[in-house]
């Protein structure tokens, strides 16, 4: 593992970094965003493609399926 930082150190000056947040976010607007970002995930899922045929019938639990990772 040192033998690959000490090879990619030169490189690391060209990569930009990500500086550390000045405050610390609230749980509450961690917890709003990960809200809102799975609102807008499941409002696009269901938005259905320009050009693309759905294949037969429609599985209704298809996004419970994708919350849950379960097949």
């Amino acid at each position: 593992m040192a033998r690959f930082l000490e090879l990619f150190r030169p490189i690391s000056r060209f990569i930009p970094e990500v500086k550390a947040p000045e405050r610390k976010v609230s749980f509450n607007s961690r917890l709003m965003w990960t809200g809102l970002a799975l609102i807008v995930y499941l409002i696009m899922a269901e938005t259905p493609l320009y050009g693309v045929t759905s294949g037969g019938e429609s599985d209704y639990l298809f996004t419970v399926r994708v919350i849950f990772a379960a097949t």
